[in-house]
């Protein structure tokens, strides 16, 4: 099993290094991510079981599509809470496809995360940092090659309060809005004293 998680991992980290090439680098288009194998699929969750389940039964999540539509203050240039599909598919195609996000963390590989822009696609390596099961949210960040360069903290430890109010950042566009930082959220729906604001 090693040698087929080192050989996904250097396929995945030969792609990004390809994508870095591409003519209009950072955007890329969606024929360049589907001939580098980093989605394929018409879902959120792109699973390539043929280049995979020699690592696991399930799978290791290659691409995750975040189209925006719903959570588009999600993601930042930090990382992403990724919601888990919830389908009218069968409940364990639904079910497989988590197992497989989360292999990536079980096994140290980098998943992808694309992003429509306009029509070009925007794509991040990013490494699973945390999951919930009971809030279905997931958080990668985007912080290079290595797992051991991030520097954006996941709360680190239960016992040790989220920060609540901080600077924000802004951005320009058509109209002008405060950015909201996605770990932030997480962080505080996954905190035990969060029971307090749920009820």
């Amino acid at each position: 099993m090693p040698n087929s998680v080192e050989r996904e991992i250097s396929r995945r980290l030969d792609a990004w290094e390809a994508l870095q090439k591409s003519a209009d680098w950072p955007l890329v288009t969606a024929q360049e991510v589907r001939e580098l194998g980093i989605y394929g699929g018409a879902s959120g969750v792109w699973v390539d079981k043929n280049l995979t389940s020699d690592v696991a039964p399930e799978g290791v999540a290659v691409g995750l599509l975040h189209t925006g539509k719903h959570y588009d203050d999600d993601v930042d240039e930090t990382g992403i809470l990724y919601h888990y599909p919830t389908t009218d598919r069968p409940a364990s195609r639904d079910a497989n496809e988590i197992q497989a996000i989360k292999n990536a963390k079980l096994f140290g590989i980098p998943i992808f995360v694309i992003r429509n822009l306009g029509g070009a696609k925007k794509v991040e390596l990013a490494w699973l940092n945390d999951f919930d099961d009971e809030l279905r949210i997931c958080v990668l960040t985007f912080h290079g090659l290595f797992p051991e360069q991030n520097t954006f903290a996941v709360n680190p430890s239960p016992d040790v309060p989220p920060t609540l109010f901080g600077a924000r950042r802004t951005t320009k566009s058509s109209v002008e809005r405060a950015e909201r930082d996605p770990l932030f959220k997480f962080n505080i729906l996954k905190s035990p004293k969060s029971m307090l604001l749920k009820c």
